[in-house]
């Protein structure tokens, strides 16, 4: 079924893709719809009645307080409330036999959930959630506590020993850990306590578990549909504290910018956030961000800490974090904020000057630098850029000389024929008639034109490319079109010309983007690649599978083969086009008669239809998307 899926796409192929993971908020809040759960003087408002108010500026909703609810409380919370439950007894320095895996439960991106019980009471079941995330979710969960949410607070355990059934079902468990997270399964195992070939326990490092059972949902792990939200400012307004404490595995990108503005929206930027997409308006951000205002850098700095991060960590997370609250309140026009005070060269640990410099500690899954990217300008990077500019003018200058030998017909190689059997015409009559006139016959010339067209080509991007994102994009194109049509013109009407071009034209374009670490992997990359349907048919061929590999094999070994964020799209178009043209004088058509050479007007007509498809595979970090559109 893969299989077939996949030729059909690669034979019957096209490109749309929803901008993912962004929100873009109108700053002008009467382009939005309110929330349908405000109150106005202790009463429900209706909608329509405060967009009217809205827009003539006769109040400023964000001052608006949205009704309370079981999610809702309205007053500050602590930051931390685990619930009274029998949890395992684990401490930060021990691993006891403390649960029993039970099941996998439904995950997202990044985020591996199990169902696991409690060894001291089995009756007690817990989520058990692993995800680089983990400290970011718990920041941000003691936030919006802070903020009045009242969500249980997740507890955090720097190691867990979990049993399983068998050591193939803990193998099992420990494959998906690492496919999900896209790490190796050594990060979430303590080096002190190595997997054992017979016992099928693990100890486990950098988890939390939460109650099994759901009443008030999780929303720290940012997990939210258009549909959940249902317009409720409670709700929508939690894109602006999720986005704040986006916190990245790596805390050197964790950048002073919680927004941007661009086409006069607000735009946040996060995994998740396309749910918030015509929902939040600028009057929930700024309605939230006012109660985000209020807090202190005591306030703060418990919530940083409720993160549980390493010392030094937590301080840098603290002071980049105070930045943006600071910039939030700027692109959100709060000019009564007191703006904080904050180190953006803190040196305490292992962070020198503001930057993180040690990338792990010991007990946490989490890389807490990347190390300094190199320099893209440095010599040899700019000597592999020029390379492939210069192969892929030469393979265009190759693929011009190819064109023109496919060139089967053109409407110059009309023109030119009926030039020279017009002179021929012109010859034979003045040596026959030397005294008479040559006179134009009117007739109708001309004939079918047609040809094909090749072009393949391969560029090197930088950022955001089709939707794809990364420091290199190798950008592979490839394109094969076939026109048939005719050119055909009239002769003989004093001072006039009159030329006719329909045709149809056939043609499918491939781009294969692939998003690579540096410009050195771009430029050993194989130059076959730029014949991208040969390519897409390899991918394909892999579905097939040998004749002992199963079809679970056959699909792991075809996402292999892709990364996440490349992308293959095909698009199919045909055009038909006609126009018509009437030209004075008629030399400047046929090139001849000198006398008729000044131009004194021309009038044309045409029109063009085209019919366009495109569908486009990604590889995403869940699998693969196909997206199609005609």
């Amino acid at each position: 079924m893969l299989r077939f899926l996949f030729l059909f796409l690669l034979f019957n192929p096209t490109l749309s893709r929803a901008a993912k993971d962004a929100a873009s908020i109108p700053q002008d809040e009467a382009r939005s719809a309110p929330a349908i759960d405000l109150l106005m003087e202790g009463e429900p408002v209706d909608r329509d009645h405060l967009l009217d108010l809205i827009r003539r500026n006769r109040i400023d909703s964000s001052t608006l307080e949205p009704q309370t609810s079981r999610i809702y409380r309205g007053g500050s919370l602590s930051p931390v409330e685990i619930p009274d439950l029998p949890y395992p007894g684990a401490t930060l320095s021990s691993a006891p036999d403390a649960v029993v895996f039970d099941s996998f439960l439904p995950g997202t991106s990044g985020l591996v959930r199990a169902r696991v019980k409690a060894v001291s009471d089995p009756g007690a079941m817990f989520q058990m959630n692993l995800s680089l995330d983990t400290h970011a979710a718990l920041a941000r969960n003691a936030l919006l506590r802070k903020l009045g949410y009242a969500i249980p607070s997740p507890k955090y355990y720097s190691r867990l020993r979990v049993r399983f059934s068998s050591v193939e079902e803990r193998d099992r468990f420990l494959d998906r850990l690492s496919s999900d997270t896209l790490t190796a399964r050594s990060r979430w195992i303590p080096e002190s306590e190595p997997v054992s070939a017979t016992d099928p326990s693990v100890v486990l490092q950098d988890l939390v578990l939460e109650p099994a059972w759901i009443e008030v949902p999780p929303l720290h792990w940012g997990i939210l549909t258009a549909e959940a939200l249902n317009s409720r400012r409670s709700l929508r307004a939690v894109l602006v504290p999720l986005t704040l404490l986006e916190i990245p595995e790596s805390v050197n990108l964790f950048s002073f910018e919680p927004a941007k503005i661009f086409n006069e929206s607000l735009v946040f930027k996060r995994p998740g956030a396309e749910a918030f997409q015509n929902e939040t308006t600028v009057g929930d951000a700024r309605w939230i961000a006012r109660k985000i205002g209020t807090l202190s850098r005591k306030d703060w700095e418990e919530i940083i800490r409720a993160g549980h991060y390493p010392g030094d960590i937590s301080a840098l997370i603290l002071e980049k974090t105070l930045a943006r609250v600071n910039r939030l309140m700027e692109l959100l026009s709060l000019r009564e904020f007191q703006a904080f005070k904050y180190d953006s060269h803190l040196t305490l640990g292992s962070v020198i000057n503001g930057k993180a410099t040690r990338e792990k500690v010991d007990g946490y899954a989490l890389r807490f630098t990347y190390g300094d990217p190199k320099n893209p300008l440095r010599t040899s990077e700019l000597a592999r850029f020029l390379g492939v500019t210069a192969l892929n003018a030469a393979l265009n200058f190759g693929l011009e000389q190819a064109n023109r030998a496919l060139q089967f017909q053109t409407p110059a190689d009309r023109i030119d024929d009926h030039r020279e059997k017009t002179l021929a015409r012109a010859l034979e009559h003045y040596q026959n008639h030397p005294n008479e006139p040559f006179v134009q016959p009117f007739e109708v010339w001309g004939g079918p034109v047609g040809g094909m067209n090749l072009n393949a080509s391969r560029n090197v991007m930088t950022g955001t490319y089709y939707g794809s994102e990364s420091q290199i994009q190798l950008v592979d194109a490839f394109s094969i079109a076939a026109d048939v049509g005719g050119f055909f013109g009239v002769s003989g009407i004093p001072k006039v010309g009159v030329a006719g071009i329909p045709g149809i034209q056939a043609s499918r374009n491939y781009v294969h983007v692939k998003p690579l670490p540096d410009l050195k992997t771009a430029w050993k990359t194989n130059w076959a690649n730029v014949l991208v349907p040969g390519f897409m048919v390899h991918l394909s061929r892999i579905l097939k599978g040998e004749a002992d590999q199963d079809a679970t094999s056959a699909v792991k070994e075809f996402l292999e083969a892709m990364n996440p964020g490349e992308l293959f799209i095909v698009t199919d178009s045909l055009l038909g086009a006609g126009s018509v043209s009437v030209q004075v004088p008629i030399g400047a058509l046929i090139g001849f008669l000198p006398s008729f050479g000044a131009l004194e007007g021309s009038a044309s007509m045409g029109g063009s239809y085209g019919v366009l498809s495109r569908t486009t595979i990604t590889r995403t970090e869940d699998g693969i998307q196909f997206t199609f559109n005609v």
